[in-house]
């Protein structure tokens, strides 16, 4: 089990001496005065981890020698029951590796390479828009705006501020288009708002606002920050900081890389259409002109 082979065998002797005392106590609340046999073979098992370790054993096959003891006298299940315990203490008494969470950091890597990726191979001038007036290029990632609705629950944090303004009575996400760019700021998101606006006379009108989005780090290692770069007649919007779990950064990453393969696919087929069927034809067409 996780947490239990390797670990200091000390760790081990304290969280099987927890769970003996767990067990004397539940027994002395029932009002039995006598040892039970998983208390006889805990601390049997205890004392055995104790010795193994002064002399030096490894980590493992003291962890090994306490399964195989559990196992042996009280049987698989038992054994199965006490381990999982111990792996529970352990876990607590561990904090989690922050390394393991750095999802932010990882994004970037990943959005860095695809850029390159699609620089190299001229998908953005094959399938980008040049935004002129700022000489970057973007493209659009369907599945990518897909999966960031899911996992930011379709930009509440926004829609929810909306809805703190005055006169706003409603807000939601119409449409929301998320795009790879080149330069320093990697992943844009366009979103298209529909705000309901009451009259101070009655009745309500619908508002089309729109809020371009890029990626930033988020205030710890496992969130992602969006900020507000372009709040177009929209005031007052906060930026978003979504925590991830490793379901969803998957889900993003595999959503990035499904719009990249789709691309590459349609432009290979496009490539090959052109150079078997349209080029020759083209050939043809030209071939009868100068004939004329």
């Amino acid at each position: 089990m996780s947490n239990f082979h390797g670990t200091d065998p000390n760790l081990l002797v304290n969280a099987l001496r927890l769970i003996l005392e767990g067990f004397k106590t539940l027994r002395s609340e029932k009002g039995q005065p006598n040892p039970e046999k998983r208390e006889e073979v805990l601390e049997e098992t205890i004392e055995k981890a104790r010795e193994l370790s002064a002399e030096g054993v490894g980590a493992d096959k003291v962890a090994s020698e306490i399964e195989t003891r559990l196992e042996h006298k009280l049987g698989r299940a038992a054994k199965d029951e006490i381990i999982g315990r111990v792996t529970s203490i352990l876990t607590l008494a561990q904090p989690f590796d922050l390394e393991a969470f750095r999802y932010f950091e990882n994004l970037s890597r990943i959005l860095a390479r695809a850029q390159t990726f699609c620089v190299t191979s001229n998908i953005f001038k094959l399938r980008g828009r040049r935004v002129e007036n700022w000489g970057y290029e973007l493209l659009l990632l369907p599945k990518t705006g897909l999966a960031l609705r899911q996992i930011s629950n379709d930009f509440d944090v926004l829609t929810t501020a909306l809805c703190g303004q005055r006169d706003v009575i409603g807000a939601h996400v119409s449409k929301a288009l998320a795009f790879l760019r080149t330069g320093a700021r990697t992943l844009h998101i366009g979103l298209a708002l529909d705000v309901d606006r009451a009259f101070s006379m009655g009745g309500s009108s619908t508002e089309n606002k729109h809020v371009t989005l890029c990626l930033t780090s988020g205030s710890e290692v496992n969130r992602v920050g969006f900020d507000v770069v372009q709040p177009t007649s929209v005031s007052a919007l906060p930026g978003l900081d979504l925590r991830l779990t490793a379901t969803e950064f998957h889900a993003l990453v595999s959503a990035l890389l499904e719009d990249l393969n789709g691309y590459t696919k349609e432009l290979a087929d496009e490539e090959q259409t052109f150079r078997n069927q349209v080029a020759p034809a083209l050939d043809r067409i030209l071939a009868e002109w100068t004939k004329l």
